[in-house]
């Protein structure tokens, strides 16, 4: 009996199963039905994709969550008269947008503190361009820039860098900075 048992239990759990043959015809509509998923994935996250940057209105330059910060001390003795903080902009292609748009202000909350901002661009051909932005004062105020302002710019396609400017003879109170937000391209 206990022979019986182990030979039953061996046959059933040991004993190799009988391998189903697929028919080409399974194959087939298995292949189909892959073949068939990854096209409908693919045109799906196509749309998504294209539609993103085809339809994008914005283009953020910074994405940080604290305003740019440009301090400067002109009154020290032997100090450089310019600060300035440079943006790798990574060879961003901006020949779809029109407008580079800010949020800017000075740190100081005096109404006689008032400053100038030169704003760079430099493409990888190394041509650059720069334009000021004058007014800036203790209370935030929004900028929209034209791009076809910086006419020696050829190129929009390949850009590397966006530089903030202050310099000495641009700014009334020679301690303080300048802050600077919600930095993006829009078209």
């Amino acid at each position: 009996m206990k022979k019986d048992v182990y030979e039953h239990l061996a046959k059933t759990f040991l004993e190799k199963k009988q391998k189903r043959n697929v028919t080409r015809r399974e194959i087939l509509q298995i292949s189909g039905i892959i073949l068939t998923s990854f096209f409908i994935l693919s045109v799906i996250f196509g749309f998504i994709f294209n539609k993103k940057v085809i339809f994008s209105k914005k283009l953020y330059a910074i994405q940080d969550k604290m305003p740019v910060d440009i301090k400067y001390d002109f009154t020290a003795p032997g100090i450089s008269k310019v600060r300035s903080i440079a943006f790798d902009l990574d060879h961003t292609n901006l020949s779809n947008y029109a407008y580079l748009n800010l949020a800017i202000k000075s740190k100081q909350q005096s109404s006689a503190s008032v400053a100038t901002v030169k704003i760079q661009f430099e493409n990888s051909r190394l041509e650059k361009d720069s334009k000021y932005i004058s007014g800036i004062s203790s209370k935030w105020n929004k900028f929209r820039i034209s791009l076809k302002d910086f006419k020696l710019i050829s190129d929009w396609k390949d850009l590397n860098n966006l530089t903030f400017i202050v310099e000495d003879w641009n700014v009334s109170n020679k301690n303080d900075g300048i802050l600077i937000d919600d930095i993006y391209f829009s078209q």
